[in-house]
């Protein structure tokens, strides 16, 4: 039996988007989260939000004071969205873009004049919201024969809006007709690409297998949409919403089947028809008429026979790996013939080679799948005992503290599996406490597991690596938060660099706040200047907030006091070299040193007035400074610059002329307002 799962199965980015941000808010928000309607048309994904802590309600008026209000992928009315901000809820928006986009072209068409048509269900949210953007005047139609019941004019503006979800087929057939009837036709394509790839996907399954699976709500119109194109293009079709519904009889004689899923479908529950379909395949091969034992012909038989122990199908025995071969593993049961393992009965996991699951020495389990075939050899399956064992352990470590160990094995859509001895399924949004863009870097790594949901039914398990890392990391908070006080001096590792600091990892998973202006004694215009992420740094603890989990750092502080230095080195009338770092406007900040910067006032930059700094300093330049004053409780210098040239000697007046005759009217000719005036002020500046 050939399975083939379409590439695009199961969540779109606008779901994924949704059932994430579903997710963090109610673990990020503290208060209570409720969505206006399901928030995807999946049963199981709002069940599973359930529990996460977002609920539905069907009213606004349901709604706590003061509760978070998650706008479902459909999108809102925008009249709900103002009544519910007018309510003082705090409103989260997880529509999709797509159906955003609808949204504002039916509302542009609305205004520019067009009778807006909209191609889709008339009760489905996403189209009750699109056409709220018309002031509700759009008109719904489901297919091409809605409009024989239109009353048309070739003199009216006819805007055309379809559904995200809808096919594309019907759409045209609807542009078609409209076009024959209609005056001015203008149409947008507001069809989401990944539901158009999906159906595609689905049509191509439909011709090449003889069965096709539909995997989604019985309420969602895109899943609903997919099982239509399927049956049209003449596969048996099944819609189902999980792996308990399948039934094995629909597979008898049958060799090549189909699975899809609509765009609100999770990966846990595909996973979990996977696993099943596995189940029923297997099934089907135990089920092989066996080869009729012949009676033997003489006692040597008989004696061969009763030298190893009766094996029963189905029966779990115990194993030791002999040889490791391409193909197969060949084993010792304690039966008169080794036992064969097929590389396909060694792990539910693609594999090249053998080795990569089992070594010679190992022993385990195995289920007994032919008690011989042709040549004698029992034929095992690894793969099966692992699961019946797995489901054991999942049930043991749900009912104790529901943190379980696996391997993770392969990156799929939408998350990580992992080997439980069955398939467990990781979203993506459960990988780590923080964001992980590559998801591959996990591959092959052994990580603890928090289990969200088990459903043996449906061969489901959904697990979380990112509530193990929070739990470990609380944990790790309320430690070293018990064992450090201010003033304590610790290493650490410096892990984020920010625009205002750097974050410190002082315990493992337990982080502190590096400020900018506490990372050295000098001036830091950013922390890559001086840190680099990975570096392990010294610090002090500068503050500790338990209530908000917050630790404050400081650098500086463990570093040598350049103050304590430079009164040693320096001492005021002292004239020095410095670099001016900043111009402003009351003057210029010049580094004496590292972390000792002074300031020379703008009258003590040039014994001529200075209107600006900038006119006779640049940042950068090395200049020669006088130390006027050291305050070094307050750190601050003042210096002069001026006072560190000597003073410029005053240009010598040329001599008056005495008028010879009649005394004449006095004059300023040759005089500068500086000649004139500049006693006086010198004289109140000294006052």
């Amino acid at each position: 039996m050939r399975i083939t799962l379409a590439e695009n199965a199961g969540y779109c980015p606008g779901v994924g988007k949704a059932v994430n941000l579903a997710l963090e808010t109610a673990a990020n928000s503290g208060q209570n989260v409720f969505s206006l309607g399901p928030i995807i048309h999946n049963p199981q994904v709002i069940e599973f939000l359930g529990s996460r802590g977002v609920g539905v309600v069907n009213d606004l008026a349901e709604l706590p004071a003061g509760s978070t209000l998650l706008v479902r992928s459909h999108g809102l009315p925008p009249e709900k969205l103002a009544r519910a901000r007018a309510m003082g809820l705090n409103v989260v928006d997880a529509t999709c873009n797509f159906v955003r986009r609808a949204q504002k072209y039916a509302k542009q068409l609305h205004q520019d004049g067009y009778q807006v048509y909209i191609i889709g269900d008339q009760g489905h949210p996403e189209v009750i919201a699109i056409k709220a953007h018309t002031e509700n005047n759009a008109v719904v139609i489901r297919g091409p024969d809605d409009i024989d019941k239109l009353e048309l004019t070739t003199r009216q503006k006819i805007g055309v809006i379809a559904q995200t979800t809808q096919r594309w087929e019907n759409v045209q057939d609807c542009i078609n007709k409209l076009l024959r009837k209609v005056g001015e036709l203008r149409i947008y394509p507001t069809i989401c690409p990944a539901s158009t790839r999906r159906q595609s996907e689905t049509m191509k399954l439909a011709t090449e297998n003889q069965v096709i699976l539909v995997v989604g709500g019985k309420n969602s119109a895109n899943t609903s949409n997919l099982a239509t194109i399927s049956r049209a293009a003449g596969a048996r079709t099944y819609h189902i919403e999980g792996p308990g519904e399948i039934n094995p009889d629909w597979f008898r004689g049958v060799s090549a089947i189909g699975i899809t899923a609509g765009a609100s479908t999770p990966r846990w529950i595909i996973e979990g028809v996977l696993s099943r379909m596995e189940e029923i395949k297997e099934q089907q091969t135990e089920n092989l008429d066996q080869p009729e034992a012949s009676a033997p012909e003489n006692m040597a038989e008989v004696a061969m026979e009763m030298t190893g122990p009766k094996l029963e199908r189905g029966a779990l025995i115990n194993a030791t790996v002999v040889k490791v071969e391409p193909d197969r593993v060949l084993v010792d049961v304690g039966y008169k013939t080794e036992g064969i393992i097929d590389v396909k009965d060694l792990t539910r996991f693609q594999i090249d080679d053998p080795n990569e699951v089992v070594a010679v020495g190992d022993e385990f389990n195995v289920v007994v799948i032919k008690t011989e075939n042709e040549e004698g050899h029992p034929i095992l399956s690894k793969k099966r005992a692992d699961a019946d064992l797995a489901w054991e352990e999942i049930q043991k470590a749900q009912s104790a503290d529901g943190i379980i160990t696996a391997t993770v094995k392969e990156e799929v859509k939408g998350g990580l599996l992992v080997d439980l001895g069955v398939r467990g399924f990781v979203p993506a949004s459960q990988a780590s406490s923080q964001y992980v863009e590559d998801l591959s870097q996990f591959i092959g790594q052994t990580l603890k597991f928090k289990i969200l949901e088990v459903d043996e039914r449906r061969k489901n398990v959904v697990l979380s690596h990112k509530e193990v890392e929070i739990a470990e990391q609380e944990a790790a908070k309320q430690e070293v938060f018990a064992s450090i006080k201010e003033g304590d001096v610790i290493s650490g590792i410096v892990k984020r660099l920010t625009s205002f600091g750097a974050f410190v990892e002082i315990k493992p998973g337990v982080e502190g706040l590096l400020h900018v202006s506490e990372i050295a004694w000098e001036r830091v215009n950013h922390p890559s200047d001086v840190l680099k992420e990975g570096e392990e740094i010294k610090v002090k603890i500068l503050g500790i907030d338990q209530e908000k989990g917050r630790i404050s750092l400081g650098r500086k502080q463990v570093l040598p006091d350049p103050w304590v230095t430079l009164q040693k080195e320096i001492k005021e009338g002292d004239v020095v070299t410095g670099t001016v770092t900043r111009l402003v406007d009351f003057g210029a900040f010049i580094r004496l040193a590292p972390g000792i910067e002074g300031l020379a006032h703008i009258s003590e930059l040039a014994y001529q007035h200075v209107d600006t700094p900038q006119d006779v300093l640049k940042s950068g330049e090395e200049v020669k400074v006088k130390v006027l004053n050291i305050d070094p409780e307050a750190k601050r210098i003042s210096l002069s610059v001026k006072q560190a040239a000597p003073e410029p000697k005053k240009k010598e007046s040329a001599p008056k002329k005495q008028a010879a005759s009649v005394p004449t009217e006095p004059t300023t000719e040759g005089y500068t307002i500086g000649d004139m005036v500049g006693d006086i002020f010198g004289d109140a500046l000294k006052k």
